[in-house]
């Protein structure tokens, strides 16, 4: 005998209907700057008092700036256009948590790769992140090379050698040694505009400004 239609109760199907797909989430953990009162305990440059807020970031890049001699490190920009800007993140904020994991005792690097980690199976956001063009050519040669940074650090340490800025080292891991700058390269155009004629005092501060805008980001794997 063919066994009776299985019932789904009403409530049940109106609860599938309404489910929706897992979306991969990073969620953060911001405290907003405390109001003027007693200093913590813990940390003494931060005031008690302060509002946490979390949310739950669904795309990459975040879009925040993060200083690197505080802990725990503080908010120092917050892009345009990005879901951290949408959420209200703030310049002062300093995170607290990433999914549900104090980092208030980590350092800065250890906080950026916990967050490289986490963001991995988030969706690239389809706004362009700001970027930071350089061109290199070799120590006597013609050919020259640009490429385009998104990150900062580059992992680039520059020296002068007869007035121009040279690449020294670069460390693994970082977004300079993935793109494939290498030793010895001479640093020849910043954004399309030629160094000729810069002190190397120029070359640097123009690499300084012009890496303001980058994301922050930890070591590749």
């Amino acid at each position: 005998m063919p066994r009776p239609a299985l019932k789904i109760p009403q409530e049940l199907m109106e609860i599938a209907d309404l489910s929706e797909p897992q979306v991969p989430s990073v969620t953060i953990t911001f405290m907003e700057p405390g109001e003027a009162g007693q200093c913590s305990s813990t940390h003494p440059f931060l005031r008690e008092g302060g509002k946490e807020v979390t949310f739950a970031f669904r795309q990459k890049p975040l879009g925040i700036h993060l200083s690197r001699d505080t802990v725990p490190p503080v908010i120092t920009e917050v892009g345009e256009g990005y879901e951290a800007k949408s959420f209200g993140v703030e310049r002062g904020m300093r995170v607290k948590a990433v999914n549900g994991t104090s980092v208030m005792d980590m350092k800065t690097d250890d906080i950026l790769d916990m967050l490289a980690d986490s963001c991995r199976l988030l969706p690239n956001s389809l706004l362009k992140p700001p970027s930071m063009s350089l061109s290199f050519k070799e120590l006597n040669q013609k050919e020259e090379f640009t490429f385009a940074f998104y990150c900062c650090p580059c992992g680039l340490h520059l020296a002068e050698f007869k007035g121009s800025a040279i690449v020294t080292r670069v460390d693994g891991s970082y977004e300079g040694a993935y793109l494939g700058v290498k030793e010895g390269m001479q640093v020849t155009a910043i954004n399309h505009a030629d160094v000729a004629g810069l002190k190397y005092s120029e070359v640097l501060q123009r690499i300084k400004d012009s890496s303001q805008n980058l994301q922050f980001a930890g070591k590749r794997p």
